[in-house]
């Protein structure tokens, strides 16, 4: 059983240049994390004859993780009240995960050090409205934050589309379609490097649909 607590800071500012065009600026603090295990085992044996049963002490472990800082900055312009465009750049170092006490981590906490760094995220999207109907397209880049050179082809591409209707002044229905590819380079055997190493594709679909009702 797991259970914790965790809060966050977050704050940002929105420049307005013309009535059409904006630019934006948030940041968003770590995420601090206490988190609390408790745990046992227990193992039963089944004999013709007997039956036997092993049980542990039941274990409490508390630890806090904390995670990185993010940082985004972003633009949109609107479009004679039609259409939205949205263009957004956000930054993670992956490196800032760290766990604690920091001397029963030491181990985890230096693997984290060496193994991740930044991730660079760009987001761009747009809505067009025409005749109660809202379209909207979108794409986002992830770059890896592995350090792994290997690993470091793991970017992530997002594509997502959707489609709200306004039925009624008080309701709507709306579908939402997210495609998540990604493309990674792995070895049958770790720590081989001169060995062939295959590419894996991986692709994750989500389709959803709702419905907003106004009061």
């Amino acid at each position: 059983l797991v259970t914790g607590t965790g809060f966050s800071f977050k704050i940002g500012a929105i420049y307005r240049i013309t009535d059409a065009w904006r630019l934006g600026l948030s940041i968003h603090s770590p995420i601090f994390m206490s988190l609390e295990e408790q745990f046992n085992s227990r193992m039963t044996t089944t004999f013709c004859s007997a039956n036997y049963m092993s049980q542990s002490p039941d274990f409490q472990y508390a630890y806090d993780v904390n995670l990185p800082w993010r940082w985004q900055l972003s633009t949109a312009y609107v479009l004679k009240k039609k259409a939205i465009f949205g263009l957004e750049y956000e930054q993670v170092n992956y490196a800032g995960i760290s766990f604690a006490p920091a001397l029963d981590f030491s181990v985890e906490n230096t693997m984290v050090d060496s193994a991740f760094g930044l991730s660079h995220i760009l987001k761009f999207g747009m809505e067009y409205k025409l005749e109660g109907l809202y379209l909207r397209a979108g794409y986002q880049f992830q770059s890896s934050p592995r350090m792994n050179p290997i690993s470091s082809s793991m970017h992530l591409n997002t594509f997502t589309g959707g489609i709200g209707w306004q039925i009624r002044k008080w309701v709507t229905l709306d579908a939402a379609f997210a495609l998540h590819q990604r493309t990674n380079r792995q070895s049958v055997f770790e720590g081989f490097a001169d060995l062939p190493q295959a590419n894996v594709e991986q692709q994750n679909a989500l389709f959803q649909l709702s419905a907003t009702l106004f009061f």
